[in-house]
């Protein structure tokens, strides 16, 4: 009995709701929900004053979070691509990652990272200052002063927790991304109603009695509702239902913003996040990333209150006509004792694509960050894969899983330009093992001449 009720559970359940197709719903806490939900509730109220006022509150909060986000959006791509290409920042790529062969690893500056990573400085900025004020005692001849301070070198303090960081931060832009898409298919599927259909046309209506009785039938409806059988507000449902055209030409703009913003944020600030070499940092970036992302549900909890609140709270997802249940029974029970490995994959990608998509989209930004931003000068697999038993030249790292330079490749960063007078001017040209010298990069002209004569460990 327990097998056919199994059965007869997933046989309703692929038929009603399999992965949304026939079930469609709205995230209830959103500021861009209420702002499609609220105008179509008035419109089946015939525009009445409370109901109104709503849509315009929801609307109103709407452009208000748009504007927002817009601007956090703006600010983001300002902070990790224009101040940092002015500054001659270097791209962080995988500097400071597992090493085993190859040399001796140097950063983008070049220098070479002590066993110990006692001269590791996550921090562009922090690196760059160390190193001109090491260069400084030197020249003023206090080298026991400078060897206290430098040279440093930038790199990632901990490529594992970028890795957790990165992957956090693709949750969040999964779980967003779904959430639109699932709202762009209910605008795609939902009917297209006329501006003129009245309470004649079931379709075009947002909210309407829980029972098909009403308060002016003689059923006991009343009865029931007086004797406090019924709850009084929820004799009254909301669902969601067909639209006028130029409402859902509404609906598509806003949703064309909110798929705009979710591409933008996802693209710069994976951007961010893998040139970031901090630890703080990671973490502090990655939950700002998510508060960009998550502002709508925040300025919905901040400003929608009464009527609103409760219409979303109450509102029923849109549901389209289903097959056949007794169909479906059938298909189940043919292929109840047929299993395999690719039936196997293919269920669980159809039951977790959510799942799925997080670690896809983790190794796109990894990818589309290096190809954008760095230069490949050890491919992946090529190096000496990394284990309990292997020597590192890094002290303190025991890697069991083959190192991120193994997984990865060793990558360092392009050249870094900025457009000026109609043209591009290179602002850092950092270290590379086929040119060992640096230019630019917020160091004075000499420093590479300087870092060989004064380091006692340049060659």
């Amino acid at each position: 009995e327990a097998a056919r009720a199994a059965m007869f559970f997933l046989a309703v359940y692929e038929t009603e709701r399999g992965l949304g197709q026939q079930q469609f719903n709205l995230v209830k806490e959103s500021t861009y929900s209420a702002a499609l939900v609220m105008p179509q509730v008035a419109r089946s109220s015939k525009w009445s004053m409370n109901y109104t006022s709503s849509a315009v509150s929801a609307g109103t909060v709407a452009v208000l979070t748009m504007l927002l986000q817009g601007f956090m959006i703006w600010c983001l791509r300002h902070a990790s691509v224009d101040q940092a290409h002015v500054a001659g920042e270097p791209n962080m790529c995988t500097y400071g990652t597992e090493f085993v062969d190859g040399g001796p690893p140097r950063g983008p500056l070049g220098v070479r990272y002590a066993p110990n990573l006692g001269n590791l400085e996550a921090s562009y900025s922090k690196a760059r200052d160390a190193n001109i004020l090491w260069l400084a005692l030197h020249r003023m001849g206090q080298p026991d002063l400078a060897n206290l301070i430098g040279p440093v070198e930038m790199g990632i303090a901990s490529p594992t927790c970028r890795l957790v960081c990165m992957g956090i931060f693709c949750v969040s832009v999964v779980s967003t991304a779904i959430d639109v898409y699932t709202a762009w298919l209910f605008v795609w599927v939902a009917p297209t109603t006329s501006p003129e259909s009245g309470d004649e046309d079931s379709e075009d209506l947002w909210i309407g009695w829980a029972s098909s009785d009403s308060l002016d039938g003689d059923n006991g409806f009343k009865e029931r509702l007086e004797k406090g059988h019924i709850d009084l507000l929820d004799a009254v449902e909301f669902k969601m239902n067909g639209m006028p055209r130029k409402w859902k030409f509404i609906a598509a703009m806003m949703l064309t913003f909110e798929s705009f913003a979710v591409a933008v944020v996802g693209y710069f600030g994976s951007r961010e996040l893998l040139s970031s070499g901090n630890i703080m940092d990671l973490i502090l970036n990655c939950t700002a990333l998510a508060f960009i992302l998550e502002m709508d549900h925040i300025t919905y909890r901040a400003f929608s209150r009464s009527v609103t609140g409760h219409v979303m709270e109450k509102l029923q997802p849109f549901q389209k006509p289903h097959g056949s249940i007794v169909r479906e029974l059938k298909r189940m029970k043919r292929s109840a004792g047929e299993w395999s490995a690719l039936g196997f994959v293919r269920s669980f990608i159809f039951h977790s694509i959510h799942v799925v998509c997080v670690p896809v989209l983790l190794l796109l930004f990894y990818i589309a960050y290096l190809h954008a931003n760095c230069e490949l000068v050890q491919a992946p697999f090529t190096t000496t894969f990394m284990g309990p038993w292997s020597e590192h030249y890094f002290t303190g790292i025991h890697s069991m899983f083959g190192g991120f330079d193994w997984w990865m490749g060793r990558w360092v960063s392009k050249n870094i330009s900025v457009v000026a007078g109609g043209g591009s001017e290179v602002t850092c040209q950092p270290y590379h093992p086929d040119r060992p010298y640096v230019k630019g990069c917020g160091m004075p002209a000499d420093w590479t001449a300087m870092l060989q004569r004064f380091s006692s460990d340049a060659n």
